[in-house]
């Protein structure tokens, strides 16, 4: 959302307290205040904190040889890391500190922020199926090409992304989405 009275023709104030930090999310009262700097800071070092963490994983995943892993599971991690690293980074920093940027800035924020929490629940989902491959079948089959978990790792979130764009543009434009999936039904 916009503020009509603070925006200018040059710049769009974006009144999005959504994204303002993780304290926010777990308050089920609504009671916490989205300007809290303590909040906002707390979040800021924790976000590092893991980011780091994260880098520290891979560095360490790396270099240790003594534990077996089979090329597909750790690469479906190194995957499923890397955009957690970058979800994690973007959250950080394309939502701190940007209240007075364009409006299509800050859905450009938007997007690629839900873009890459997408691909984080994707490699997730596809780490998840590999384990129970594994459960069930004790070794991984050699015939899974990477292909497919890359389709459904960045292809799905690439699909879904497309369609929140899709009806975003549908609401700015005018069209009633009721009377838009109507017609997309008889088609």
């Amino acid at each position: 959302m916009f503020d009509n009275v603070s925006s200018t023709l040059k710049t769009t104030v974006c009144i999005c307290n959504h994204l303002t930090n993780f304290g926010i999310m777990m308050d089920w009262k609504q009671h916490a205040p989205t300007d809290n700097p303590f909040l906002n800071l707390i979040s800021t070092v924790l976000l590092l904190l893991s980011c780091f963490c994260l880098f520290l994983t891979e560095v360490i995943l790396t270099v240790q040889r003594s534990v077996e892993r089979s090329p597909l599971r750790r690469s479906v991690e190194r995957h499923r890391n890397y955009c957690l690293f970058i979800a994690q980074m973007c959250f950080m920093l394309l939502t701190g500190g940007y209240k007075n940027v364009s409006c299509t800035l800050c859905q450009v924020f938007g997007g690629v922020i839900h873009f890459f929490w997408l691909t984080v629940f994707a490699w997730t989902v596809i780490g998840g199926y590999l384990i129970y491959i594994c459960l069930f079948q004790v070794f991984l089959p050699k015939s899974i090409p990477m292909m497919k978990f890359y389709l459904v790792g960045y292809g799905i979130p690439s699909f879904m992304g497309k369609k929140t764009l899709l009806v975003f543009f549908l609401k700015i434009f005018g069209f009633d989405l009721k009377t838009a999936m109507h017609i997309l039904e008889e088609t």
